[in-house]
């Protein structure tokens, strides 16, 4: 007699806690499986069986329900499978291989032998059918009987599965009951085909099946079978599931656009900081009547799956996001060309995070959508180390999952740090030994870097700035100093200092240049009325510097400066701004500085009598003191005429000289960009001489290094260009306009090689704005309070955020539909 233990032995324990990873193992991903097929045509669908419900719930009697505890392994919501999801899916499901017959169970339940006859016989796609080892394969003409007067009529039955390469009889597939190749070995003898196929549609075994499938059908489509009520009550849950995960998904689209936090403090029903999904469930419920049953049946302890946990957020969280990269995906492998766009920040974790993001062209010709150039954010990629090596492989490896082919790549932007644009070692250099992908630096950054040399260049200026700064950190220091500045200044405040984007310096500029005398009414009575001695003094000394002449020349002076430089940068932020506007607004600048450097001094000190006339101060630069130096005879001794001379000298010159003197090197990478690309613009206006000479040379710069083969033939686009230049209307100047026209009514055919540089031309980045507009995201996204957010979850968030014109262009009914008609199994019959 065997002795009987008290307690499970070991092995048991192990053994059971095996078979229970192995379970969960095989329903990882099953969500994954419900978007690979189109809305069926009968929207009263009958699916497969699911599993059955777990029992942790089933003593739930309380009003306020524990969302914790729910049944998210039951969830099945995803889109197409790109590489990056995973290919996570090993279990065979017979909705998930509705075209291929052969992976059908050989019995099937009677709930999948009903949605297969509502889906009706997979219709065979497949033009080049695999050859057997004598030579032979299946045809498309079998599809078809032949009567004897010559007529021909479809075999609808007639199946084919690409896996096994056999042929099969729908309705013997799934009713038949007499034996036969057709049913589920399948049929491959095709030296044989013709006749066997005539055998079998005489069989009474297919007669029968064909008869029974037909009468199925017919009951089902008028709902008179035989579980009738059954049928009606799972239309019915599945049209009630359906409408709450639209809701579901609207809520989280809601949340995700404005970078909210989905869960509180309590995850449950009813309570006040439970955080904002669930406080919207709850709001949607008092108004909606869907979502107010579903609450009610939830509260009641009625149905145990609510789906409002946090594990159901990440998957429809998921869900959406994989539709939206996917979409971006198919465009860009569309548009074929693209750039990569890289910048890396800090998070509040203190992890280095590199944004990722695709610059590519929308041609109107393959995809449906008018010419656009688009910036897609993809996502943020942590990186450990931030050298050029490191950083390059990151992106390849990326490159890699994301099954974008890195030869294709036609533009890089990066910003101006060495790792990034080292003509050695930086990324950009590793990617030009791989491929024919032209870098040019932000020049948004350039222009930045240009007002830093221009300020650390004159003591004067670093003076100036220090006095701004001071008088905004004197009252906001404290609530009763601000009050009383804005009792003095009521439109613009002052603004602190940006440390990092100096063109951004004009909005503290701003505020002196219009509103200096409130400014300095404000100082004085704060002089008058403060009992600090440390405030007193400073407002003093704030008072008499900003009611200096000297200070209101350099005011004026950097406005102007400031506001040329700030509305370039803004100008080229935009996704659509190409290589011929930048260049565009470098000149325009360049020009204007050049302009400033020979008269633009009479004119700043016209602006600043008028600016110290309104303030009663003396139009007269205050005389410098000379320093005593120690005579040295090998330098000769230079006196200034007077103070003004002085300031214009070693002030205003010097700030303008360097101006120009930094502009110049910063903008090489894009000039000679230009010079190779700009041609496709202003062609009209070049001979024809000089259109080959530009033609050969982009040729020569659109060929591979490794095998050669260019992207165009320089002698073709010499020849479409030249034809193209009398037919091209004078509306289309830009080289969108110019894109779309050849793109309407199929012009491009006539001009493919011009049509392919254009489109190269336009990939091409000038700066890395998307990427700095993608941080902004990412500090709403990951702050102080969500500073352990998972990575995957970063990144779904970003997208949903950024991309939310995409995303709402999104169709999810599909997916919502096939979940919903598996949930309505859930409903009690009894």
């Amino acid at each position: 007699i065997e002795k009987k233990l008290k307690y499970v032995s070991g092995w048991e324990k192990k053994k059971t806690k095996e078979a229970n990873e192995a379970s969960a193992n095989n329903q990882k991903g099953a969500l994954h499986k419900f978007l690979k097929r189109s809305k069926p045509e009968n929207e009263n669908m009958i699916t497969s069986s699911e599993t059955a419900e777990t029992d942790s719930m089933k003593n739930a009697k309380t009003a306020v329900v524990n969302v914790v505890r729910e049944e998210d392994n039951d969830v099945t919501l995803t889109t197409d499978q790109h590489v990056v999801m995973g290919n996570e899916q090993n279990v065979v499901d017979p909705l998930r291989n509705l075209d291929d017959p052969a992976m059908w169970p050989k019995k099937m339940e009677r709930s999948c032998i009903d949605y297969l006859l509502q889906k009706g016989p997979p219709e065979i796609t497949l033009e080049n059918f695999p050859k057997n080892k004598d030579g032979r394969h299946f045809s498309k003409v079998h599809c078809k009987r032949k009567l004897s007067n010559g007529e021909s009529i479809l075999r609808p039955w007639l199946i084919y599965s690409v896996s096994a390469d056999k042929i099969y009889c729908f309705y013997c597939r799934l009713l038949g009951k007499q034996k036969s190749s057709f049913l589920n070995e399948g049929f491959d003898q095709w030296q044989s085909c013709t006749t066997r196929l005539a055998e079998h549609e005489k069989s009474q075994g297919h007669l029968d099946a064909m008869t029974s499938c037909c009468e199925a059908g017919a009951r089902l489509s008028k709902k008179t079978s035989i579980d009738k009520i059954h049928q009606e009550m799972l239309y019915s849950e599945t049209k009630r599931w359906n409408q709450v995960f639209q809701r579901l998904v609207a809520i989280v689209q809601f949340l995700a656009e404005r970078n909210l936090a989905f869960r509180g403090t309590i995850e449950r029903v009813g309570e006040p900081s439970n955080g904002n999904f669930l406080g919207l469930v709850e709001l949607l419920a008092k108004f909606d009547p869907v979502m107010g049953e579903h609450l009610r049946r939830v509260t009641t302890a009625e149905i145990y799956d609510h789906y409002l946990g946090k594990k159901i957020q990440n998957k429809l969280i998921t869900v959406i996001t994989d539709a939206v990269v996917n979409a971006i995906l198919r465009d860009i492998k569309n548009a074929k060309y693209f750039s990569v766009i890289l910048d890396c920040t800090p998070d509040i974790s203190h992890k280095e995070q590199m944004s990722l993001t695709i610059r590519y062209v929308s041609d109107g010709v393959n995809v449906k959508e008018p010419v656009v150039v688009h910036e897609r954010f993809i996502k943020f990629l942590p990186v450990e180390s931030t050298t050029g090596q490191d950083l390059c492989d990151v992106l390849e490896n990326e490159l890699e999952k994301l099954e974008l082919n890195v030869e294709n790549i036609r533009g890089q932007g990066y910003d101006n740090g060495a790792n990034m644009k080292g003509v050695h070692s930086g990324v950009q250099k590793r990617l030009l030994n791989n491929s024919r992908a032209f870098f040019t630096p932000c020049a948004c950054h350039n222009y930045n870097l240009v007002v830093a040399d221009m300020v650390k260049t004159c003591p004067d200026a670093l003076t100036f700035f220090g006095t701004i700064q001071r008088v905004y950190t004197i009252f906001s220091a404290s609530t009763k100093r601000w009050s009383l500045f804005r009792k003095h200044v009521s439109n613009l405040s002052v603004k602190p200092l940006c440390e990092t984007r100096w063109e951004c310096r004009i909005d503290s500029v701003k505020a002196l240049r219009y509103q200096l005398p409130e400014i300095c009414d404000a100082l004085d009575e704060l002089a008058e009325e403060t009992n600090d001695a440390i405030i007193k003094s400073e407002a003093e000394t704030l008072y008499e510097t900003l009611k200096q002449y000297k200070f209101l020349v350099s005011l004026v002076l950097w406005y102007d400066v400031l506001f040329q430089v700030n509305f370039v940068s803004k100008e080229l932020q935009g996704e659509t701004v190409d290589l011929s506007t930048a260049m565009d607004s470098y000149n325009n600048l360049m020009t204007w500085l050049r302009k400033l450097r020979v008269d633009g001094f009479v004119q700043i000190l016209v602006t600043a009598k008028e600016l110290a006339k309104n303030m009663e101060v003396v139009a007269i630069f205050p005389a410098k003191r000379q320093r005593k130096r120690q005579y040295d005879k090998s330098v000769e001794n230079f006196t200034p005429g007077n103070a003004e001379d002085d300031y214009r000298i070693n002030c205003f010159n010097r700030i303008v000289d360097t101006a120009i003197q930094s502009l110049q090197p910063r903008f090489e990478q894009l000039k000679s960009n230009h010079n190779l690309f700009g041609f496709l613009v202003s062609f009209k206006s070049l001979q024809r001489d000089d259109i080959r000479k530009f033609t050969a040379s982009l040729e020569q710069a659109l060929t591979s290094s490794t095998d050669q083969s260019a992207d165009i033939c320089g002698r073709e686009l010499a020849d479409e260009m030249e034809s193209l230049r009398h037919i091209l209307p004078n509306t289309a100047k830009t080289p969108v306009e110019i894109l779309a026209y050849l793109s309407t009514n199929e012009r491009y055919t006539a001009f493919p090689n011009y049509f392919v540089a254009l489109r190269i031309f336009l990939t091409i980045p000038v700066t890395v704005a998307s990427g700095e507009r993608s941080f902004s995201r990412l500090k709403l996204i990951k702050n102080y309070l969500r500073s352990t957010i998972h990575e995957d979850r970063l990144n779904n968030l970003a997208i949903l955020a950024i991309e939310h014109d995409l995303c709402r262009k999104q169709n999810f009914d599909d997916i919502l539909y096939d979940f919903a008609t598996r949930k309505a199994r859930k409903v009690k019959l009894i």
